[in-house]
């Protein structure tokens, strides 16, 4: 009985060890982690809260800088892409406890860069729309100008043959009271 109690106390031992090794080696992984976070080193901090998780998977702290990076690399990552309405919705999903690490003022920047592209975006659409506006008024401009021109020929025709067909009525009439008078 003796043996048992002291097997049993020797295997608690042994478990909560382990239980405080996975916990050092989780605290050691998040403190990599928010050194490469302050470093700039994204990817070697997802790395990092990767292994913190892996050890201990319910870990809150880890999961919400590594939630925090994820959400920052796909908002610029759309960004680069020029796909800025899906680089705001991403950046909008961040976690707002983002403030509390060191990569707040990049996310900071990544928000002010959005919002130029989207005045930018905005600036060159109303720009397209005027240039447009201004196309058609001009075309319609060339094609009354056109219509004009039309009328002016068709005008300068019909005064033309309104001049032949008086000559050729003078011409008749002088030719009938020529035939008249011989």
């Amino acid at each position: 009985m003796k043996k048992k109690v002291v097997i049993s106390i020797l295997f608690m031992v042994f478990a909560l060890g382990l239980l405080g090794c996975t916990n050092s080696l989780s605290k050691e992984a998040i403190s990599q982690g928010k050194q490469a976070l302050e470093n700039k080193e994204y990817d070697k901090a997802l790395a990092s809260f990767d292994i913190a998780l892996d050890k201990d998977s319910k870990n809150q702290e880890a999961s919400t800088m590594k939630s925090i990076i994820n959400d920052y690399l796909t908002a610029k990552e759309y960004l680069e892409q020029a796909k800025v309405e899906e680089a705001e919705k991403a950046l909008k999903g961040i976690n707002s406890q983002y403030s509390e690490y060191p990569i707040k003022d990049d996310i900071n920047n990544l928000k002010i860069w959005i919002d130029e592209e989207i005045k930018n975006k905005g600036i060159a659409e109303q720009k397209v729309a005027e240039d447009d506006k201004n196309k058609v008024a001009t075309e319609q401009k060339a094609t009354e100008d056109n219509k004009n021109t039309e009328k002016e020929k068709v005008d300068v025709h019909k005064n033309k043959r309104e001049l032949y067909i008086n000559k050729l009525n003078n011409i008749e009439s002088g030719s009938t009271s020529i035939t008249i008078g011989g």
